[in-house]
């Protein structure tokens, strides 16, 4: 079910991923969760008729690529959405952190790491980026139970999301802070006047953002 904001011009449909309610949720009008300041912002200086809807994360980058939403949020940007959707300015800058059954620190070798990680997660991309190993699993929840039975060496994860787990499934882990990475909304290549919103989305998120 869509909620529909009313403006005076093209009819936008946003979907937010289900999947991060903790970072970031919507509900009578308003964003809620510790990511949703600057999303609100952005949001309301938009010339546009706005519907909103929640969904699930496979559903959402389907979606997206059909042209039956406009605007997926919050995601993280990678070579497989690139392909979709176009991603807009950094909205929100998010650590990453990698959780495992043995500590972590300055001497540890990442390169040598086999890191789980949730099917389709941009942090693949955060793995690559230090040559680490990456192995998909369907969700989350999988990657906690593959980390604990030893099947991998760590979880690689949004520190956002995994605030929101309950702290008994993280029980027994370390964590430790890997890098920051960015995370902004894409726009379907198959939205009407997509530049224009595109161009629209960027002025309005450098006036929430980049200008603080």
């Amino acid at each position: 079910m869509f909620f529909a904001i009313n403006s005076f011009a093209q009819n936008i449909k946003v979907a937010i991923v289900g999947q991060t309610t903790h970072a970031l949720n919507y509900s009578d009008g308003k964003f809620f969760g510790v990511v949703a300041k600057n999303y609100q912002c952005v949001f309301e200086q938009l010339p546009y008729t706005i519907e909103y809807q929640i969904l699930p994360y496979a559903r959402l980058l389907k979606w997206l690529k059909k042209g039956e939403v406009d605007i997926g949020l919050p995601l993280f940007q990678s070579a497989l959405r690139d392909e979709i959707a176009h991603f807009t300015l950094p909205v929100v800058n998010i650590p990453v952190e990698i959780y495992s059954q043995k500590p972590i620190d300055d001497k540890t070798k990442l390169d040598q790491l086999s890191v789980v990680l949730a099917r389709s997660s941009a942090m693949k991309e955060v793995a690559y980026q230090y040559n680490m190993k990456p192995f998909e699993v369907n969700n989350w929840l999988q990657a906690i139970k593959m980390v604990k039975y030893g099947r991998h060496d760590a979880m690689l994860i949004p520190a956002v999301l995994a605030d929101g787990f309950d702290p008994k499934l993280l029980k027994g882990l370390f964590s430790k802070l890997i890098t920051t990475t960015e995370t902004a909304m894409y726009i379907s290549k198959q939205t009407k006047n997509k530049d224009e919103v595109l161009t629209q989305l960027n002025l309005a998120i450098k006036n929430c953002v980049t200008s603080k």
